[in-house]
């Protein structure tokens, strides 16, 4: 069968395993692979700065054939500061005839590397993009940003001390791109922002919306509040209204499937929880909690919200976040488990089978108190962002013993995928877990260090830095011999690091160990 006449779908199974770099230079291998590469070319792009590489950008997005294939839009509005306040245009220096020359033999094979050469007057202007004030590059971006016919991921960024001078100016650019296919909408946004943005009906009106990604800062009051020596809590309640995230979040009840929710800065959120109205068919819930009080307001708010979405909630991710820097508070790790604990006490999600806990800053025991509340229902479980002694590996196990109506305890058979970390892998650690959960079918331990027992102390050379002692990890092969888990039912084992090399080596070694003494194992990841 002639190459020509295959399906497509096969084509781009193989581009699957090819690297972004290497499909780009295979753009003439025929017509599929062209419009592959084309496709992975222009799929991302991000305006931020005006440089050199926007302004390329632009005039490549102005061909109709390029802008359909952009999925993905990375909007800063950096450029409408430089715009504004510059008021001059980045220029090419005045080239030499001979790279004229060359840069029309490149034209001819690369349209969309057309240079800009410089005027008399001062302005850029190539074959296809030419201006000579600022407001006709505005119109230009405009004009790009408006016809985006298949944009389906909208990330936005806008805030920060560096575009507090040009006020709401970014709001006609921000708006523009706003089209009925885009399925995901991310804002990172100052809370002044939000009004400005969200005062247009157009913006609010996204048919396929299914996910909402929602950080608010409040980097105006902060400031405020470092420069005034206040109190050591930032509490953000009267002054500043929820209203637009309340629109945005009703206009979109029935489509929105995933909602992430974050800020740093403390904010009381409870009168947004109280007053949204149930999402109808929720599934998945990211928090990323404030480390200083009041974190997200009176946590009986979460917990209506929670209770609210029981019915279809399926996946809860929990983190904890937190500003650095000089005279920002100290969290109070006391204050934010007796926080937690209250806002998830009286929680009850039936069908939640997902919860991921990732974070430094969770204090283990609001941690461990979490997973004891959803443990009957859950099918996976992630810990992970902090170093994991044993004996909190014991408690989060220990969780799950609570018997069930046949005397075994539910959650042993209904838990199938545990991720830990980070943790010192040992003999121990697998007797634990294979003798606490035999029905787990996938585990992944991010580790951090391996030892032949339970207690012993990781010996690590000078030189390289980091390399770990090699006859403790012969130690620990030797170990692992010795032992076999015929009726733990685990299929997939993933050892992992957080650096590079991401897996412990050798891997062959750790498959034939542990292959051998897990006989249900499967593949070693």
């Amino acid at each position: 069968m002639s190459s020509s006449v295959w399906p497509r779908e096969i084509w781009v199974n193989i581009c699957r395993f090819l690297p972004p770099l290497a499909l780009q230079h295979l753009y003439e291998v025929n017509h599929i692979f062209f419009e592959l590469a084309m496709e992975q070319r222009y799929r991302q792009i991000s305006l931020a700065y005006l440089t050199q590489s926007m302004l390329k950008t632009l005039l490549r997005l102005q061909d109709p054939e390029i802008a359909k294939r952009v999925k993905i839009l990375h909007l800063h509005p950096h450029f409408v500061r430089d715009i504004l306040e510059k008021d001059a245009l980045p220029i090419v220096p005045a080239a030499t005839m001979r790279n004229k020359i060359y840069d029309m033999a490149k034209n001819i094979t690369d349209p969309g590397s057309l240079k800009f050469l410089r005027r008399k007057d001062g302005a850029c202007r190539s074959r296809s993009l030419s201006f000579r004030t600022s407001k006709d590059l505005m119109k230009i971006v405009l004009d790009v940003l408006g016809n985006l016919p298949s944009l389906e991921e909208y990330h936005i960024m806008w805030c920060g001390e560096g575009l507090s001078s040009i006020n709401t100016a970014p709001v006609p650019f921000v708006l523009t791109a706003f089209t009925p296919t885009i399925r995901k909408l991310s804002l990172d946004v100052s809370m002044d922002k939000l009004q400005s943005l969200f005062c247009s009906s157009s913006a609010l009106d996204l048919p396929q919306l299914e996910s909402l990604d929602l950080s608010v800062r409040v980097d105006p009051i902060w400031e405020q509040q470092l420069s005034s020596d206040s109190e050591r809590s930032l509490s953000v309640t009267e002054g500043d209204s929820f209203e637009p995230i309340m629109k945005l979040i009703a206009n979109h009840r029935d489509t929105l499937r995933n909602l992430s929710l974050s800020s740093r800065e403390p904010l009381d959120w409870a009168p947004l929880f109280f007053s949204l109205p149930c999402i109808t068919f929720l599934q998945t819930l990211s928090l990323s909690v404030p480390a200083c009080a009041p974190h997200f307001g009176d946590p009986s708010g979460l917990s209506f919200f929670l209770n609210s979405h029981g019915p279809t909630l399926r996946s809860l991710k929990l983190r904890v976040t937190q500003l650095s820097g000089g005279g920002i508070p100290v969290a109070d790790e006391e204050h934010l488990d007796s926080w937690i604990s209250a806002a998830l006490s009286q929680v009850d999600l039936p069908l939640l089978r997902h919860l991921d806990i990732t974070s430094s800053l969770i204090p283990t025991n609001a941690a461990v108190r979490c997973i004891r509340r959803f443990t009957n229902s859950l099918h996976t479980l992630a810990f992970t962002g902090r170093t994991l002694p044993f004996s909190d590996i014991e408690r989060v196990m220990f969780e799950f013993d609570e018997p069930g109506l046949t005397g075994v305890p539910r959650a042993l058979w209904s838990l199938r995928c545990l991720r830990l970390g980070t943790v010192t892998l040992s003999p121990q650690l697998f007797d634990l877990v294979s003798s606490r959960m035999p029905y787990l079918e996938r585990l992944e331990l991010l580790v951090k260090e391996v030892v032949p027992s339970q207690g012993d102390c990781a010996i690590y050379y000078q030189e390289p830095a980091d390399m770990q002692d090699e006859s403790q990890i012969a130690q620990f092969f030797d170990e692992m011999e010795k032992r076999s888990f015929p009726k733990w039912n685990i299929k997939t084992l993933g050892l992992l690091r957080n650096t590079a090399p991401f897996r412990l080596e050798p891997q062959s070694k750790y498959w034939e160990i542990l292959h051998r003494c897990i006989p249900s194992l499967i593949a070693l990841i």
